[in-house]
């Protein structure tokens, strides 16, 4: 708890920040308008969740995800082989 009857005796310190005399981000850059809505189009409740439905596998070429492993042709690793 501080006491404020007692006079203030500290110094006063000027501060020497660098940063400070960093110009503004120029209008229209992405860190400008980063926390602006709408800035790449219409705002969605999750952007992360999208590329969860997305299934990589078929622009991969990699077999289906319920294949087993036991399943699949060591000899022939190719979509024919393991379909």
């Amino acid at each position: 708890m501080s006491d404020n009857t007692r006079p203030n005796n500290e110094e006063a310190v000027p501060i020497h920040d660098p940063a400070i005399k960093q110009p503004d981000n120029p209008k229209g850059s992405y860190e400008g308008r980063k926390y602006q809505p709408n800035i790449d189009g219409p705002e969605q409740a999750s952007q992360e969740t999208d590329e969860v439905y997305v299934d990589p596998r078929k622009e991969e070429n990699l077999p289906d995800g319920g294949k087993n492993v036991a399943d699949l042709n060591a000899h022939d690793l190719s979509q024919k082989g393991n379909g």
